[in-house]
């Protein structure tokens, strides 16, 4: 059985959830695993990196990551999770993409660069990488301060095991 994650509301600030977490100083939290896993399924042809040439707060960010999966079609044809994550030698956030799309790394790179700035792309296909980019991802939801989204293609959202998902928790999270 895989570990939940607890979402509490967090007084501080009321925008921003807080993950609960079950910590072991020898290996990585089950949430995070958890995810890892999750997201290692799902098969993302890139990796991304996104940053901008001045410092962003983690709103600006979400507007950003939104633009990007909007930009490629993300939800309708193209798979994207993405994860913000706070600069440790700068102000502001910059955020992290698995991406599955049509859309090469030279036509995202060509559309973000003039507008954000600078951004790396990965070829995510070798099994060893993409679990690797997961779990790296999906260490960013545990943070105090996080913020992040997953959209899923049409593709992924008609598949067989989504119906069965749907069946048995009588409702449609993914519509």
């Amino acid at each position: 059985m895989l570990p939940s994650v607890c979402l509490i509301h967090n007084e501080g600030n009321k925008e921003l959830p807080s993950v609960c977490l079950i910590h072991n100083e020898n290996k990585m939290s089950p949430q995070i695993e958890a995810l890892g896993n999750f997201l290692d399924v799902i098969d993302f042809t890139h990796f991304c990196t996104f940053t901008t040439r001045k410092p962003i707060s983690l709103n600006s960010t979400r507007r950003i990551a939104e633009k990007v999966a909007k930009f490629v079609n993300a939800g309708d044809r193209s798979t994207m999770f993405w994860a913000a994550e706070k600069f440790d030698v700068r102000e502001g956030f910059h955020f992290h993409a698995l991406l599955q799309s049509d859309f090469s790394p030279i036509e995202i790179f060509n559309w973000y660069f003039p507008r954000y700035g600078r951004c790396q792309i990965i070829d995510n296909a070798a099994q060893e990488r993409r679990q690797s980019a997961s779990y790296y991802c999906a260490k960013y939801v545990t943070k105090s301060v996080s913020d992040y989204d997953i959209y899923f293609s049409k593709r992924i959202k008609n598949r067989s095991q989504l119906d069965l998902y749907r069946k048995l928790n009588e409702f449609d999270r993914f519509v």
